[in-house]
C-alpha cells in the first residue's frame, strides 16, 4: 500500500498597507511644485549634465492648485520711490545757487531752522491725530514710506542734518555734504534696487590678524578616531563692521563714484569758477588745486561717502548721519593735507 502523501500547501502571507489615512486639503490649499525636464531637473542632475558643476535653478515656479492648473508666482514689484528720490536729489540743485551767490550758509541755516519748526509742529499733530494723519498722506504720501507713517517724517532728520553742516563746517565743506546726501543717497538706492541682488551684501565683520594664535581651538569632530585626534584649527576673532546689513557692494560702489564726481567737479570746476575761498590747498597764485591734489581729494571724497551712506548707526536716519559724518571727515583730512602741502 502506497504511502499517503501529505499535501503540502503554503497559505499566502497577509498583505499589510502601510499608506496612511488620507487626509483631504483645506479649501484653498495650493501645492507648490517646479516644472523640471531633463534639461533643468535637480540641481545634481544639472550640474552633471552640464559637465562643468554648476547648478541652475530652474526660474518657472509655479503654483499647482487643487483643480490641476498651475498659477505662476509673481514677483515682488520693486518700489522705486521716484517722487521721493526726486525730491530728494534735488534738494542738491538749490544749494548750488545759494553757494554760487555768496548766500550766507548762516542765513539758510536760519531760514532751514524756522521750516523745520512748522514742519516738526504738523508731524507732531500727525501723529496724534488720525483723521490729520488721512489728509496729510492724501497729499504728501507719495513722500513717504510705509514705516515713516507711524514715526517721525525723514524730511525732519534731513533739515536736521543740512542745518548741523550749515551752522557749523566751512561754506565748501558744507555744500559738499549736502550734495553727497542729495545725490549720493539717491544713486546708492537706485542702484542697489537695480543690480543689489546681483552683488554680495556688504561684509558685517572682518578676521583679526594672528587672532587664531590666541583664540581657543575648535571642538574635535565627533567622528575622529582617539587614536588620530586632529586639533581642529582655531577660528580667528572678528571685528564687527557698522555697515547696514541691507546694504549691497552695488549700492555702495554706485554712492562712491558719486562722491568722487562730486569732488571733482566742485572744487576742480565750481569753487575755482566764482574765486570761493576753498578748503582744499591751492598753489600761490592758482585758482584751482594742482591735478594730483584733485585726485586724490576725489578719491577721499567718494570713499568717505561710500562709506558714510552704508552705515548703520543704532536707530539714527541716515539723512541725519550722512552729511555730517561725510563733511566731518573730509574737514578732517583737508586739515591735514594743507599741512602736508
Amino acid at each position: 500500500m502506497p504511502s499517503a502523501r501529505r499535501a503540502i500547501t503554503r497559505s499566502p502571507s497577509p498583505k499589510v498597507i502601510f499608506n496612511g489615512a488620507r487626509v483631504a486639503p483645506g479649501e484653498g490649499a495650493v501645492k507648490r511644485t517646479r516644472r523640471t525636464s531633463l534639461a533643468n531637473g535637480d540641481s545634481t542632475a544639472t550640474a552633471l549634465l552640464n559637465g562643468n558643476g554648476v547648478h541652475t535653478i530652474p526660474e518657472d515656479l509655479t503654483e499647482k492648485t487643487e483643480d490641476g492648473k498651475d498659477r505662476k508666482l509673481v514677483k515682488k514689484k520693486v518700489d522705486w520711490e521716484i517722487p521721493r528720490k526726486v525730491f530728494h536729489s534735488s534738494i542738491g540743485f538749490f544749494v548750488i545757487p545759494l553757494y554760487t551767490t555768496n548766500t550766507s550758509p548762516t542765513t539758510v541755516a536760519k531760514n532751514l531752522s524756522a521750516a523745520l519748526g512748522v514742519i516738526t509742529l504738523v508731524d507732531i499733530v500727525r501723529l496724534r491725530s488720525s483723521r490729520f494723519a488721512s489728509i496729510y498722506e492724501k497729499f504728501l504720501g507719495f513722500l513717504m514710506r510705509d514705516s515713516e507713517k507711524k514715526k517721525i517724517n525723514g524730511v525732519i532728520w534731513y533739515l536736521c542734518g543740512c542745518i548741523f553742516v550749515l551752522a557749523l563746517y566751512p561754506a565748501d565743506i558744507a555744500v559738499v555734504s549736502i550734495l553727497i546726501l542729495s545725490w549720493c543717497d539717491t544713486t546708492a538706492s537706485f542702484i542697489g534696487r537695480l543690480w543689489g541682488s546681483k552683488t554680495p551684501a556688504l561684509p558685517q565683520s572682518l578676521p583679526l590678524p594672528f587672532s587664531s594664535f590666541f583664540s581657543s581651538p575648535s571642538p574635535q569632530s565627533p567622528s575622529s578616531s582617539s587614536s588620530k585626534k586632529l586639533q581642529q584649527p582655531a577660528s580667528p576673532l572678528r571685528i564687527p563692521l557698522p555697515f547696514a546689513s541691507r546694504k549691497s557692494l552695488a549700492g555702495s560702489l554706485a554712492a562712491t563714484l558719486t562722491g568722487a564726481a562730486i569732488g571733482v567737479g566742485f572744487w576742480g570746476y565750481l569753487a575755482p569758477s566764482i574765486a570761493a575761498s576753498s578748503s582744499v590747498p591751492v598753489p600761490p597764485g592758482a585758482i584751482a588745486p594742482a591735478w594730483s591734489t584733485l585726485g586724490v581729494v576725489a578719491a577721499v571724497t567718494g570713499i568717505v561717502a561710500g562709506v558714510a551712506e552704508a552705515l548703520d548707526i543704532g536707530s539714527l536716519d541716515d539723512n541725519l548721519t550722512l552729511p555730517i559724518i561725510s563733511g566731518g571727515v573730509i574737514w578732517i583730512f583737508l586739515k591735514y593735507l594743507g599741512h602736508l602741502l
